[in-house]
């Protein structure tokens, strides 16, 4: 899990204040963490306390771990209430298979995620092809 998901997924940044500081990375260089709080984004005291918790995530849990799945899911639930329909799929379907490997198909986790990316994939379907209406 990257630095700025934990940040948003804790509600601490928004997921533009993470675009904004990959933006100014680009352009000034440092960690994303440093460039948030350049921007106001979040304090010093709070990404401090953040950071030893997103280590021991990945010390403790991996990239295959069931927990580490729930943080793609609930990420990709974030990133389809901001509008970004592309991303949200594509980690609800990270999360998927993750599921579908570590806990079964026929776990809660698995059929919610499920469910989230059929509805996921509808709403960018209708987007996409608005169907007419005939009066």
């Amino acid at each position: 899990m990257r630095l700025g998901e934990l940040l948003v997924m804790q509600g601490l940044v928004t997921i533009e204040d993470v675009e904004g500081a990959l933006e100014r990375q680009k352009q000034e260089g440092g960690p994303i963490g440093s460039n948030l709080v350049a921007m106001g984004a979040v304090t010093e005291t709070k990404l401090s306390a953040v950071l030893p918790r997103l280590l021991r995530w990945q010390t403790l849990h991996g990239p295959d771990h069931p927990y580490t799945h729930r943080a793609r899911y609930s990420y990709a639930r974030l990133l389809l209430a901001a509008g970004r329909r592309a991303e949200a799929l594509e980690y609800a379907e990270a999360a998927v298979g993750g599921y579908q490997a570590t806990v079964g198909e026929k776990h809660v986790w698995t059929a919610e995620a499920l469910q989230f990316l059929a509805e996921a994939r509808e709403a960018s379907d209708a987007e996409r092809h608005p169907s007419s209406v005939l009066h």
